[in-house]
């Protein structure tokens, strides 16, 4: 699958939280359970030991572990006690749910993978359990950017890419929005590249990939800019080379997608000392 297709595909997928929870377990702790939704665990405390599909995996603190949809597993503390953050959620990506094969994103997700996204996400999870002023939004968010990440590594490890006439024909459209994210682009002229009349071409997107054109070229801008951060350039530098009127409507319209501004997740990225590697990094 080629690095640039997983970035276009993960903006368009939309998290939608459903419940979540902190338990802390004491020794002797053991539970065999399935859920009709995707459930995240953070481990925050000690270690536990997970078996699913005939499979054991111990999962340390720092680590997640995603288990999917009706998935039957059994799950215990090997430290005395052991604690976790989980979030049960789902995945649509326009009503479509091919795209995303549970299967693949199962799993163990070792700490120093996934450091920087999971520490916004416990910030973003605590703040929630607190009841802070648009938390919930910024929950939101950072499960958004979070599972971005984890589909990003197991895409690129391996797997099938998306297949159908529908997706085929906005390849060439979504190739020219990745290079062009930052310039203005009408539907006109995507309907062009896609051989489609305009008000034919925002139908078939919005059925196919589950938003606007419109918005799935501000999540692509604000993805290419969460990117820029991540290798540390500031918040002026992002701005500008995005060709925002100036830091503030930036700052806005990132928060508007992730739930955080830009200067918090710089601070994230700088705390943590991990610089995020680029999709198709190896």
């Amino acid at each position: 699958m080629r690095p640039h297709t997983i970035s276009q595909i993960s903006i368009a997928v939309d998290v939608r939280p459903l419940y979540c929870g902190y338990p802390h377990h004491p020794k002797g702790w053991r539970e065999e359970r399935a859920h009709a939704a995707f459930d995240l665990w953070v481990i925050t405390h000690g270690s536990v030991r997970i078996v699913m599909n005939r499979r054991a995996e111990t999962v340390r603190e720092g680590d997640i572990f995603l288990i999917p949809p009706n998935t039957p597993y059994a799950a215990g503390n090997v430290s005395d006690e052991a604690a976790f953050q989980y979030m049960h959620f789902d995945i649509v990506l326009g009503g479509n749910r091919s795209l995303v094969t549970p299967a693949a994103l199962a799993g163990r997700y070792a700490a120093a993978t996934v450091r920087a996204e999971r520490t916004v996400y416990s910030n973003a999870f605590m703040r929630n359990r607190e009841g802070g002023a648009m938390a919930g939004l910024a929950l939101r968010g950072a499960l958004t950017m979070l599972i971005s990440r984890m589909m990003a590594l197991r895409l690129h490890r391996g797997g099938d890419e998306p297949e159908g006439r529908d997706y085929d024909r906005l390849r060439p459209v979504l190739d020219h929005i990745a290079w062009h994210a930052n310039e203005r682009l009408s539907n006109n002229a995507l309907a062009e590249i896609a051989c489609m009349t305009g008000s034919y071409f925002i139908r078939y997107f919005r059925s196919t990939m589950g938003v606007t054109p419109k918005r799935y070229i501000d999540r692509m801008t604000m993805e290419r800019a969460r990117e820029m951060l991540g290798d540390f350039k500031t918040v002026r530098e992002v701005a500008s080379i995005l060709n925002f009127p100036d830091q503030f409507t930036f700052s806005k319209r990132f928060k508007k997608i992730f739930g955080v501004s830009p200067s918090e997740y710089l601070q994230t990225h700088r705390s943590s000392g991990a610089k995020r590697q680029s999709p198709g990094a190896p």
